[in-house]
């Protein structure tokens, strides 16, 4: 049912802020339409299965209701998300959205019991994992994108996997925020917080525009 929620909010929501919280992942969206527009062309899509999150980001080509449905289609598409690989799950996607205008994605799994992000991306929605202060990996690290688009055209996909600890955030944006945000996070901060400080200034009104911020904060017992 969280599940349902998720999708009914992230459909009303234009212009909003809001979070939520797990097992091992405590998160946040910030989400706007393109100035002068009602409707944005940018989803995100949160699912819980077993001991793994999905986290989608989408951004549906161009702007206003057409981009919206095509989000839309790429978020029923993923509601199937059980078990199988990211790969799997984009060729799926792919064909589903074949009567669509088509979405560039990108998209991870937390797997809280291996302690890893898988993740992959096709087209321009920016992926960046920021290494919390008990992490020895203090380097950033970046989502590997393929260009396409789902719907029209399916490249070569290849998803990285990397290992995270508890305090690790990434986020995913799409090109209605501008680059650098990463400069202005704390990671001491909620991601809430860390939200509200990049849509003060990195938010473009020139196109739809959406950031998701998460923070991994699973400790198994």
């Amino acid at each position: 049912m969280a599940l349902d929620l998720t999708v009914k909010k992230n459909v009303m929501s234009n212009g909003k802020i809001e979070s939520g919280d797990n097992l091992c992942l405590e998160w946040c969206v910030a989400r706007y339409p393109k100035g002068g527009e009602e409707i944005s062309g940018d989803l995100f899509f949160i699912k819980n299965s077993g001991k793994k999150v999905l986290i989608a980001v989408m951004d549906g080509l161009g702007h206003g209701e057409q981009a919206y449905e095509a989000s839309k289609q790429a978020v029923q598409s993923l509601n199937s998300f059980t078990n199988e690989s990211l790969i799997s799950l984009v060729k799926k996607c792919h064909e589903d959205l074949k009567s669509t205008r088509g979405v560039v994605m990108s998209l991870a799994v937390l797997d809280s019991e291996e302690n890893t992000l898988t993740w992959l991306g096709v087209g321009n929605v920016e992926g960046i994992l920021l290494r919390g202060k008990d992490n020895k990996f203090k380097k950033a690290d970046t989502i590997l994108s393929c260009r396409g688009i789902l719907g029209y055209k399916l490249p070569l996909l290849k998803a990285s996997m990397i290992s995270i600890t508890p305090g690790d955030m990434f986020f995913f944006s799409t090109d209605g925020v501008r680059f650098g945000y990463e400069e202005e996070v704390n990671l001491r901060w909620s991601p809430e917080s860390i939200i509200k400080k990049i849509v003060n200034t990195y938010i473009d009104s020139s196109d739809d525009s959406l950031i998701l911020a998460a923070r991994y904060k699973n400790v198994n017992h």
